[in-house]
Protein backbone atom coordinates (compact mmCIF):
# COMPACT_ATOMS: atom_id res chain seq x y z
CA UNK A 1 0.00 0.00 0.00
CA UNK A 2 -0.28 0.96 -0.03
CA UNK A 3 -0.25 2.03 -0.69
CA UNK A 4 -3.22 4.22 2.41
CA UNK A 5 -3.74 3.82 6.25
CA UNK A 6 -4.75 3.66 9.73
CA UNK A 7 -3.46 2.50 12.72
CA UNK A 8 -5.78 1.82 15.88
CA UNK A 9 -6.67 4.18 18.91
CA UNK A 10 -6.06 1.10 21.42
CA UNK A 11 -2.40 0.80 20.52
CA UNK A 12 -1.81 3.89 20.79
CA UNK A 13 1.49 5.42 23.55
CA UNK A 14 1.21 8.69 24.87
CA UNK A 15 4.70 9.18 25.12
CA UNK A 16 7.74 11.01 24.32
CA UNK A 17 9.75 9.12 20.99
CA UNK A 18 13.31 9.77 21.03
CA UNK A 19 13.96 11.52 17.49
CA UNK A 20 17.25 10.82 15.42
CA UNK A 21 18.99 13.38 16.48
CA UNK A 22 18.48 12.75 20.34
CA UNK A 23 15.96 15.27 20.94
CA UNK A 24 12.42 13.83 22.39
CA UNK A 25 9.30 14.42 20.46
CA UNK A 26 6.42 15.98 22.34
CA UNK A 27 3.52 14.38 23.27
CA UNK A 28 1.36 15.88 20.95
CA UNK A 29 4.22 14.31 18.00
CA UNK A 30 4.16 11.26 19.42
CA UNK A 31 0.54 10.77 19.90
CA UNK A 32 0.56 10.88 16.09
CA UNK A 33 3.03 8.60 15.70
CA UNK A 34 1.10 6.17 17.54
CA UNK A 35 -2.25 7.24 16.26
CA UNK A 36 -1.07 8.20 12.80
CA UNK A 37 -3.11 11.07 10.96
CA UNK A 38 -7.01 10.77 10.56
CA UNK A 39 -8.53 9.01 7.96
CA UNK A 40 -10.03 11.89 5.09
CA UNK A 41 -13.61 11.40 6.04
CA UNK A 42 -13.02 12.64 9.56
CA UNK A 43 -11.22 15.70 8.13
CA UNK A 44 -12.99 19.24 6.98
CA UNK A 45 -15.22 19.04 3.27
CA UNK A 46 -12.95 19.12 0.17
CA UNK A 47 -11.77 22.74 -0.23
CA UNK A 48 -11.88 23.85 2.75
CA UNK A 49 -8.02 23.31 4.07
CA UNK A 50 -7.09 22.56 7.69
CA UNK A 51 -4.47 24.59 9.32
CA UNK A 52 -1.38 22.66 8.86
CA UNK A 53 0.18 23.78 12.24
CA UNK A 54 -2.52 21.18 13.50
CA UNK A 55 -1.29 18.15 11.96
CA UNK A 56 0.47 17.17 14.84
CA UNK A 57 -2.14 16.86 16.99
CA UNK A 58 -5.55 15.99 15.52
CA UNK A 59 -7.18 13.73 16.32
CA UNK A 60 -6.94 9.89 15.27
CA UNK A 61 -9.34 7.68 13.82
CA UNK A 62 -10.23 4.38 14.49
CA UNK A 63 -11.06 2.13 11.56
CA UNK A 64 -14.68 1.30 11.24
CA UNK A 65 -15.25 -1.19 8.37
CA UNK A 66 -18.21 -2.06 9.21
CA UNK A 67 -20.67 -2.49 5.42
CA UNK A 68 -22.30 0.98 4.95
CA UNK A 69 -21.22 2.69 7.75
CA UNK A 70 -21.21 6.38 7.44
CA UNK A 71 -22.25 6.86 4.25
CA UNK A 72 -20.78 9.88 2.73
CA UNK A 73 -22.38 12.03 0.03
CA UNK A 74 -20.10 11.16 -2.48
CA UNK A 75 -21.82 7.96 -2.73
CA UNK A 76 -25.17 9.87 -4.04
CA UNK A 77 -24.51 8.92 -8.02
CA UNK A 78 -24.21 5.30 -7.19
CA UNK A 79 -27.13 2.81 -7.90
CA UNK A 80 -28.86 2.48 -4.81
CA UNK A 81 -29.08 -1.16 -4.36
CA UNK A 82 -28.36 -1.43 -0.08
CA UNK A 83 -25.05 -3.23 0.57
CA UNK A 84 -25.18 -6.47 2.77
CA UNK A 85 -22.78 -8.16 5.19
CA UNK A 86 -22.28 -11.62 3.58
CA UNK A 87 -21.92 -14.13 6.73
CA UNK A 88 -20.98 -17.57 6.77
CA UNK A 89 -23.65 -18.96 4.80
CA UNK A 90 -22.30 -17.46 1.64
CA UNK A 91 -20.18 -20.25 0.44
CA UNK A 92 -21.34 -21.84 -2.79
CA UNK A 93 -24.29 -24.83 -2.63
CA UNK A 94 -25.82 -22.74 0.65
CA UNK A 95 -29.39 -21.40 0.49
CA UNK A 96 -28.23 -17.62 0.58
CA UNK A 97 -24.77 -18.51 -1.61
CA UNK A 98 -23.24 -15.47 -3.99
CA UNK A 99 -24.74 -15.03 -7.74
CA UNK A 100 -22.64 -16.55 -10.85
CA UNK A 101 -20.43 -13.36 -10.98
CA UNK A 102 -19.05 -14.14 -7.83
CA UNK A 103 -17.98 -17.70 -9.63
CA UNK A 104 -14.23 -18.51 -9.08
CA UNK A 105 -11.96 -16.81 -12.53
CA UNK A 106 -10.58 -19.05 -15.14
CA UNK A 107 -7.36 -17.24 -15.01
CA UNK A 108 -4.99 -17.11 -12.07
CA UNK A 109 -3.83 -14.01 -9.87
CA UNK A 110 -1.18 -11.78 -11.19
CA UNK A 111 -0.86 -9.49 -8.12
CA UNK A 112 -2.85 -8.38 -5.08
CA UNK A 113 -3.60 -4.84 -3.47
CA UNK A 114 -5.43 -3.95 -0.94
CA UNK A 115 -7.59 -0.88 0.65
CA UNK A 116 -9.63 -0.30 3.83
CA UNK A 117 -12.32 -3.18 3.99
CA UNK A 118 -11.76 -4.89 0.39
CA UNK A 119 -9.39 -6.62 -1.79
CA UNK A 120 -8.42 -6.35 -5.48
CA UNK A 121 -6.71 -8.74 -7.69
CA UNK A 122 -5.15 -7.93 -10.74
CA UNK A 123 -5.59 -11.44 -13.19
CA UNK A 124 -2.88 -13.01 -15.66
CA UNK A 125 -5.69 -12.25 -18.38
CA UNK A 126 -5.29 -8.58 -17.81
CA UNK A 127 -8.51 -8.17 -16.09
CA UNK A 128 -9.40 -6.94 -12.12
CA UNK A 129 -11.49 -8.70 -9.92
CA UNK A 130 -12.39 -7.57 -6.09
CA UNK A 131 -13.76 -8.66 -2.99
CA UNK A 132 -14.87 -7.23 0.37
CA UNK A 133 -17.08 -4.19 0.92
CA UNK A 134 -18.90 -1.99 -1.57
CA UNK A 135 -20.53 1.07 0.43
CA UNK A 136 -18.61 4.00 -1.94
CA UNK A 137 -18.74 1.53 -5.38
CA UNK A 138 -14.60 0.33 -4.88
CA UNK A 139 -15.41 -2.93 -5.97
CA UNK A 140 -16.49 -1.24 -9.48
CA UNK A 141 -18.67 -3.90 -10.39
CA UNK A 142 -21.59 -1.04 -11.13
CA UNK A 143 -23.56 -1.56 -7.56
CA UNK A 144 -22.60 -1.01 -3.76
CA UNK A 145 -23.60 -4.32 -2.84
CA UNK A 146 -20.65 -6.22 -0.75
CA UNK A 147 -18.78 -9.19 -1.90
CA UNK A 148 -17.20 -11.98 0.29
CA UNK A 149 -16.03 -13.84 -3.04
CA UNK A 150 -14.57 -11.80 -6.20
CA UNK A 151 -16.54 -9.80 -8.67
CA UNK A 152 -15.21 -8.54 -12.24
CA UNK A 153 -14.44 -5.33 -12.35
CA UNK A 154 -16.85 -3.77 -14.69
CA UNK A 155 -15.15 -3.26 -18.60
CA UNK A 156 -11.98 -3.05 -17.16
CA UNK A 157 -9.02 -5.27 -19.60
CA UNK A 158 -5.54 -4.65 -21.09
CA UNK A 159 -4.55 -3.77 -17.11
CA UNK A 160 -1.17 -3.57 -16.64
CA UNK A 161 -0.95 -2.40 -12.77
CA UNK A 162 -3.58 -2.17 -10.05
CA UNK A 163 -3.29 0.27 -6.98
CA UNK A 164 -5.92 0.01 -4.61
CA UNK A 165 -6.59 3.37 -1.79
CA UNK A 166 -8.82 3.27 0.96
CA UNK A 167 -12.13 3.48 -0.58
CA UNK A 168 -10.88 3.85 -4.42
CA UNK A 169 -8.48 1.74 -7.06
CA UNK A 170 -6.67 2.78 -10.41
CA UNK A 171 -5.65 0.66 -13.08
CA UNK A 172 -3.00 1.54 -15.11
CA UNK A 173 -3.81 -0.06 -19.08
CA UNK A 174 -1.13 -0.81 -21.41
CA UNK A 175 -2.27 1.77 -23.33
CA UNK A 176 -0.91 4.12 -20.75
CA UNK A 177 -4.25 5.56 -19.80
CA UNK A 178 -5.90 5.55 -15.82
CA UNK A 179 -8.90 4.51 -14.84
CA UNK A 180 -9.85 5.08 -11.30
CA UNK A 181 -13.58 3.91 -9.53
CA UNK A 182 -14.95 4.36 -5.70
CA UNK A 183 -14.98 6.99 -3.36
CA UNK A 184 -14.18 10.58 -4.96
CA UNK A 185 -15.07 13.13 -1.92
CA UNK A 186 -11.74 14.60 -2.34
CA UNK A 187 -11.28 14.61 -6.05
CA UNK A 188 -9.10 11.33 -5.84
CA UNK A 189 -10.19 9.83 -9.09
CA UNK A 190 -8.91 12.48 -10.65
CA UNK A 191 -12.14 13.36 -13.38
CA UNK A 192 -12.59 16.86 -11.89
CA UNK A 193 -15.89 15.78 -10.41
CA UNK A 194 -16.09 14.64 -6.30
CA UNK A 195 -18.58 11.67 -7.22
CA UNK A 196 -18.15 9.02 -6.60
CA UNK A 197 -18.05 6.13 -9.48
CA UNK A 198 -18.91 2.50 -9.12
CA UNK A 199 -17.21 1.80 -12.19
CA UNK A 200 -14.22 2.89 -13.87
CA UNK A 201 -13.50 6.98 -15.13
CA UNK A 202 -10.86 7.51 -17.30
CA UNK A 203 -8.37 10.52 -15.97
CA UNK A 204 -7.66 13.10 -18.56
CA UNK A 205 -4.32 14.57 -18.34
CA UNK A 206 -2.31 11.81 -17.90
CA UNK A 207 -0.96 10.16 -20.81
CA UNK A 208 1.54 7.24 -21.56
CA UNK A 209 1.88 6.24 -17.96
CA UNK A 210 4.37 4.20 -16.61
CA UNK A 211 2.70 3.76 -12.87
CA UNK A 212 -0.12 4.37 -10.76
CA UNK A 213 0.21 4.83 -7.03
CA UNK A 214 -3.47 5.71 -4.80
CA UNK A 215 -3.21 6.80 -1.14
CA UNK A 216 -5.76 7.02 1.34
CA UNK A 217 -7.23 10.07 -0.02
CA UNK A 218 -5.04 11.33 -2.88
CA UNK A 219 -3.32 9.70 -6.00
CA UNK A 220 -0.55 9.68 -8.40
CA UNK A 221 0.74 8.79 -11.52
CA UNK A 222 4.08 8.97 -13.58
CA UNK A 223 3.14 9.93 -16.77
CA UNK A 224 5.00 9.09 -20.50
CA UNK A 225 7.67 11.87 -20.01
CA UNK A 226 8.38 10.67 -16.32
CA UNK A 227 6.93 13.63 -14.52
CA UNK A 228 4.74 12.93 -11.66
CA UNK A 229 1.01 13.99 -11.54
CA UNK A 230 -0.75 13.91 -8.49
CA UNK A 231 -4.76 14.70 -7.38
CA UNK A 232 -7.16 14.04 -4.52
CA UNK A 233 -6.62 15.39 -0.89
CA UNK A 234 -4.12 17.81 -0.17
CA UNK A 235 -3.73 18.79 2.90
CA UNK A 236 -1.12 18.81 3.89
CA UNK A 237 0.71 18.72 0.84
CA UNK A 238 0.47 15.20 -0.02
CA UNK A 239 -0.33 16.39 -4.06
CA UNK A 240 3.20 18.06 -3.98
CA UNK A 241 2.33 21.35 -6.10
CA UNK A 242 3.09 23.90 -3.08
CA UNK A 243 -0.48 24.48 -2.02
CA UNK A 244 -3.19 22.42 0.37
CA UNK A 245 -5.64 22.74 -1.76
CA UNK A 246 -7.34 19.47 -3.09
CA UNK A 247 -7.43 18.73 -6.47
CA UNK A 248 -9.84 17.36 -8.95
CA UNK A 249 -7.86 16.84 -11.41
CA UNK A 250 -3.96 15.82 -12.07
CA UNK A 251 -1.17 18.76 -11.84
CA UNK A 252 2.32 18.46 -11.68
CA UNK A 253 4.47 17.93 -8.63
CA UNK A 254 6.61 21.02 -8.60
CA UNK A 255 10.34 20.50 -8.61
CA UNK A 256 10.33 16.84 -8.32
CA UNK A 257 12.23 15.74 -11.85
CA UNK A 258 12.05 12.64 -14.03
CA UNK A 259 10.78 9.79 -11.56
CA UNK A 260 11.10 5.84 -12.11
CA UNK A 261 8.64 5.33 -8.75
CA UNK A 262 5.67 6.87 -6.54
CA UNK A 263 4.55 5.40 -3.65
CA UNK A 264 1.01 7.39 -1.76
CA UNK A 265 0.54 6.36 2.04
CA UNK A 266 -1.90 8.38 4.14
CA UNK A 267 -1.37 11.68 3.62
CA UNK A 268 2.11 11.19 2.54
CA UNK A 269 3.99 10.13 -1.08
CA UNK A 270 7.71 9.49 -1.92
CA UNK A 271 8.64 8.86 -5.44
CA UNK A 272 12.31 7.53 -6.41
CA UNK A 273 13.80 9.68 -9.08
CA UNK A 274 16.13 8.24 -11.90
CA UNK A 275 18.82 10.06 -10.20
CA UNK A 276 18.77 7.74 -7.49
CA UNK A 277 17.38 9.67 -4.65
CA UNK A 278 14.37 9.43 -2.55
CA UNK A 279 12.30 12.62 -2.61
CA UNK A 280 8.64 13.19 0.27
CA UNK A 281 6.39 15.42 0.53
CA UNK A 282 3.41 16.12 2.78
CA UNK A 283 2.50 14.98 6.24
CA UNK A 284 5.74 14.64 8.49
CA UNK A 285 4.64 14.72 12.38
CA UNK A 286 6.13 10.88 12.51
CA UNK A 287 9.00 11.63 10.04
CA UNK A 288 7.51 9.43 7.87
CA UNK A 289 9.63 12.28 5.07
CA UNK A 290 12.72 10.86 6.21
CA UNK A 291 14.07 14.41 5.88
CA UNK A 292 15.20 14.35 9.46
CA UNK A 293 12.36 16.65 10.65
CA UNK A 294 8.94 16.31 11.64
CA UNK A 295 7.98 19.02 9.85
CA UNK A 296 4.84 18.78 7.14
CA UNK A 297 6.36 19.66 3.10
CA UNK A 298 4.28 20.95 0.32
CA UNK A 299 6.80 19.97 -1.92
CA UNK A 300 9.87 17.62 -2.30
CA UNK A 301 12.09 17.00 0.37
CA UNK A 302 15.51 14.65 -0.17
CA UNK A 303 14.34 11.70 2.17
CA UNK A 304 17.42 8.96 3.34
CA UNK A 305 20.59 9.36 1.22
CA UNK A 306 20.45 5.56 -0.04
CA UNK A 307 22.14 3.78 -3.25
CA UNK A 308 20.69 1.24 -4.36
CA UNK A 309 17.26 0.98 -3.58
CA UNK A 310 15.09 -1.21 -5.94
CA UNK A 311 11.13 -0.88 -4.46
CA UNK A 312 9.86 2.22 -2.24
CA UNK A 313 7.09 1.74 0.01
CA UNK A 314 4.85 3.71 1.88
CA UNK A 315 2.17 2.54 4.68
CA UNK A 316 0.09 5.09 6.89
CA UNK A 317 2.47 7.00 8.52
CA UNK A 318 5.51 5.25 7.75
CA UNK A 319 7.96 4.08 4.79
CA UNK A 320 10.53 1.65 3.35
CA UNK A 321 12.89 0.93 1.30
CA UNK A 322 14.75 -2.35 -0.35
CA UNK A 323 17.99 -1.94 -1.05
CA UNK A 324 20.26 -3.91 -3.35
CA UNK A 325 22.54 -4.67 -0.85
CA UNK A 326 19.97 -6.59 0.58
CA UNK A 327 18.38 -4.60 3.68
CA UNK A 328 15.63 -3.12 4.35
CA UNK A 329 14.88 0.42 5.98
CA UNK A 330 12.47 2.01 7.56
CA UNK A 331 10.99 5.45 9.15
CA UNK A 332 8.32 7.05 10.23
CA UNK A 333 5.66 5.77 12.68
CA UNK A 334 6.72 3.10 14.85
CA UNK A 335 4.30 3.55 18.11
CA UNK A 336 3.44 -0.88 17.19
CA UNK A 337 7.04 -1.90 16.08
CA UNK A 338 6.28 -1.49 12.20
CA UNK A 339 9.58 -0.46 11.41
CA UNK A 340 10.77 -3.64 12.55
CA UNK A 341 14.24 -2.41 14.68
CA UNK A 342 13.01 -3.91 17.81
CA UNK A 343 11.45 -0.73 19.40
CA UNK A 344 8.30 1.63 19.48
CA UNK A 345 10.50 4.78 18.65
CA UNK A 346 9.37 6.99 15.66
CA UNK A 347 12.46 7.82 13.35
CA UNK A 348 12.42 10.69 11.09
CA UNK A 349 16.05 8.77 9.93
CA UNK A 350 15.72 5.00 8.45
CA UNK A 351 16.72 1.92 10.74
CA UNK A 352 17.58 -1.10 9.12
CA UNK A 353 14.79 -4.10 9.77
CA UNK A 354 16.11 -6.68 12.35
CA UNK A 355 16.77 -10.70 10.63
CA UNK A 356 15.83 -10.09 7.26
CA UNK A 357 18.09 -11.65 4.90
CA UNK A 358 17.84 -11.09 1.21
CA UNK A 359 14.14 -9.63 0.13
CA UNK A 360 12.65 -10.35 -2.93
CA UNK A 361 9.18 -8.34 -2.01
CA UNK A 362 8.51 -5.73 0.16
CA UNK A 363 4.85 -4.03 1.52
CA UNK A 364 3.76 -1.36 4.46
CA UNK A 365 0.47 -1.89 5.53
CA UNK A 366 -1.30 0.52 7.87
CA UNK A 367 0.46 0.23 10.85
CA UNK A 368 2.53 -2.94 10.07
CA UNK A 369 4.97 -4.41 7.23
CA UNK A 370 5.73 -7.70 5.19
CA UNK A 371 8.96 -9.12 3.00
CA UNK A 372 9.45 -11.92 1.59
CA UNK A 373 12.73 -12.95 1.50
CA UNK A 374 14.77 -15.25 -1.18
CA UNK A 375 13.94 -18.21 0.15
CA UNK A 376 10.35 -17.88 -0.17
CA UNK A 377 9.74 -17.07 3.38
CA UNK A 378 7.03 -14.59 4.19
CA UNK A 379 7.77 -12.36 7.26
CA UNK A 380 5.66 -9.63 9.01
CA UNK A 381 5.78 -7.16 12.04
CA UNK A 382 4.05 -4.20 13.27
CA UNK A 383 0.87 -4.14 14.47
CA UNK A 384 -1.32 -7.21 14.90
CA UNK A 385 -4.70 -6.10 16.79
CA UNK A 386 -6.47 -7.77 13.79
CA UNK A 387 -4.25 -11.02 13.34
CA UNK A 388 -2.91 -8.98 10.27
CA UNK A 389 1.03 -10.42 10.84
CA UNK A 390 -0.61 -13.97 10.10
CA UNK A 391 1.11 -15.77 13.03
CA UNK A 392 -2.21 -17.37 14.62
CA UNK A 393 -2.21 -14.21 17.54
CA UNK A 394 -3.13 -10.84 17.89
CA UNK A 395 0.33 -9.73 19.69
CA UNK A 396 2.44 -6.98 17.94
CA UNK A 397 5.51 -7.59 16.94
CA UNK A 398 8.46 -5.12 16.70
CA UNK A 399 10.74 -7.53 14.81
CA UNK A 400 10.31 -9.71 11.71
CA UNK A 401 8.21 -13.01 12.80
CA UNK A 402 7.53 -15.63 10.27
CA UNK A 403 4.13 -16.28 8.75
CA UNK A 404 3.13 -20.07 7.92
CA UNK A 405 1.87 -20.79 4.25
CA UNK A 406 2.63 -23.55 3.55
CA UNK A 407 4.23 -22.86 0.26
CA UNK A 408 6.78 -20.47 -1.03
CA UNK A 409 5.69 -16.68 -1.33
CA UNK A 410 6.26 -14.87 -3.99
CA UNK A 411 4.67 -11.65 -3.44
CA UNK A 412 3.03 -9.80 -0.20
CA UNK A 413 0.37 -7.15 -0.28
CA UNK A 414 -0.38 -5.49 3.18
CA UNK A 415 -3.48 -3.01 4.10
CA UNK A 416 -4.73 -1.05 6.48
CA UNK A 417 -5.39 -4.05 8.82
CA UNK A 418 -5.29 -7.51 7.07
CA UNK A 419 -2.84 -8.60 4.55
CA UNK A 420 -2.09 -11.13 1.28
CA UNK A 421 0.11 -13.25 -0.74
CA UNK A 422 0.57 -14.59 -3.55
CA UNK A 423 2.39 -18.34 -3.13
CA UNK A 424 4.86 -19.65 -6.25
CA UNK A 425 1.75 -22.56 -6.79
CA UNK A 426 -0.53 -19.79 -7.72
CA UNK A 427 -2.79 -19.72 -4.91
CA UNK A 428 -3.74 -16.05 -3.07
CA UNK A 429 -3.72 -16.21 0.69
CA UNK A 430 -5.19 -13.38 2.63
CA UNK A 431 -5.92 -12.83 6.88
CA UNK A 432 -6.50 -10.55 9.59
CA UNK A 433 -9.45 -8.13 9.61
CA UNK A 434 -12.35 -9.86 7.86
CA UNK A 435 -15.38 -7.49 8.71
CA UNK A 436 -16.08 -6.31 5.45
CA UNK A 437 -15.31 -9.55 3.94
CA UNK A 438 -11.93 -8.82 2.77
CA UNK A 439 -10.27 -11.70 2.17
CA UNK A 440 -12.36 -13.66 -0.12
CA UNK A 441 -13.34 -16.72 1.83
CA UNK A 442 -16.95 -16.08 1.64
CA UNK A 443 -17.27 -15.16 5.26
CA UNK A 444 -16.70 -12.22 7.21
CA UNK A 445 -14.92 -14.18 10.69
CA UNK A 446 -11.85 -12.84 11.60
CA UNK A 447 -8.56 -14.59 10.37
CA UNK A 448 -5.42 -14.58 12.47
CA UNK A 449 -3.83 -17.07 10.30
CA UNK A 450 -3.77 -17.44 6.06
CA UNK A 451 -6.73 -18.59 4.48
CA UNK A 452 -6.96 -19.62 0.45
CA UNK A 453 -9.16 -16.58 -1.53
CA UNK A 454 -11.75 -18.59 -3.02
Amino acid sequence: MRRVWLSLAASALWMGCEGPDGARLDAAEAAVDALDEPHPTDTPPPDVPRDMSLEAVAPADVLDATVGADVPDDRADIPTEVADTHDATDVPGSPDAPDAADAPPASRVASLSLGGDYTCARMTDHTVRCWGANAFGQLGDGTTVARPLSAPVTALTDVLQLSVGYHHACALHTDGAVRCWGSAGWGQLGDGAMTARATPVTVPGVTGASSVAAGDGHTCAIGGDATVRCWGLNNPGQVGDGTAINRASPVVVAGLGPASQVTCGNSHTCALVRDGRIRCWGANASGQLGDGTTTARTTPVDGPPFTGVLDLRAGNSHTCARLRDTAVRCWGANASGQLGDGTTTARATAVAVEGLGLTIALDAGGAHTCAVTSDGALWCWGDNSYGQLGDGTTTSRRVPTRVPLGAAASLVAAGPTHTCALTTDGSAWCWGDHRGGQLGDGTTAPRPSPVRVR
